[in-house]
């Protein structure tokens, strides 16, 4: 076997995220050990607003889609992120929505600290504080590993992260005050949370418009399988909770140099012949 399938595989074994051989630092050598991370289809990318094509076949997300409860919530550091698996999370199941039926599996975050544009996706060049994801899978797999290289194994919800004109944001303040209590600050720590419905991540963020496209996780192996759903409308936070995440969350386990956690955004990639469809 090539190697860059072995690592593939080992990523799929382990998780989506966590293998180490890669980083932030040099993105446009991940396709020499993950060769999909060359591909035609890749995220994330930069939506021109005035070139997204309506399309009328979509329909209305809405903060009810998101409410379940999940039966386990684990949150961890994976050296690359913080993620929150899920356990029985939400599931959607209406074709104007997702092509099929989509289980919520986990959500992470990225965000920046330099230069306070930490977003994967960008709108009309403009990146925001940060950027979440909540991964779905295709039920039609047993689960996210068994779906994650399939062309219709994954959707991605993104929600854009600002702390410009920030509130105070109960669920991503809950990840926040737990990390800040000196659990999950490492990599390859983990702590079992108390469960809350995903949209209390949203407080009363609007789901009306959105962008959609076909591309890729936007970590190695950077499978071309994902539904990506971009909503317009970002999800606003306090700067006091964007700094914990700037400042307390390392790469390194306990005991190694320090290393923070920051600017863990993959650079836009090209749109190439892909439509970018919006609905509003």
């Amino acid at each position: 076997m090539k190697t860059g399938f072995i690592l593939s595989f080992l990523c799929l074994l382990l998780s989506l995220s966590v293998c180490d051989s890669w980083d932030y630092k040099f993105p446009e050598t991940w396709s020499r050990e993950y060769p999909a991370c060359g591909g035609q289809t890749q995220s994330p990318i930069n939506i021109v607003t005035s070139e997204a094509v309506p399309h009328q076949r979509l329909g209305n997300f809405t903060h009810s889609h998101l409410n379940k409860i999940p039966e386990r919530m684990t949150l961890k550091n994976n050296g690359h992120t913080v993620q929150v698996d899920l356990t029985d999370g939400f599931i959607i199941a209406d074709d104007r929505l997702l092509p099929g039926v989509f289980q919520a599996a986990q959500f992470h975050l990225h965000w920046a600290r330099r230069n306070g544009k930490g977003s994967e996706h960008s709108v009309n060049g403009q990146r925001y504080w940060g950027e979440i994801h909540i991964v779905l899978y295709n039920t039609k797999y047993e689960d996210l590993g068994t779906a994650a290289d399939k062309p219709d194994g994954l959707a991605v919800l993104g929600f854009f992260i600002t702390d410009r004109v920030g509130s105070q944001n109960n669920g991503i303040g809950r990840i926040a005050n737990i990390i800040s209590g000196g659990r999950a600050q490492h990599k390859g720590e983990t702590v079992d949370i108390r469960p809350f419905p995903i949209s209390y991540l949203l407080q009363q963020t609007p789901m009306d418009t959105y962008y959609r496209y076909k591309g890729s996780l936007t970590t190695p192996p950077c499978y071309e399988s994902v539904t990506w759903t971009v909503f317009s409308q970002p999800i606003s936070i306090k700067k006091i909770q964007a700094k914990v995440f700037e400042a307390i969350v390392y790469e390194n386990e306990r005991g190694d140099p320090v290393k923070h956690i920051y600017d863990n955004y993959r650079p836009v990639q090209p749109l190439n012949k892909r439509t970018v469809n919006r609905h509003d």
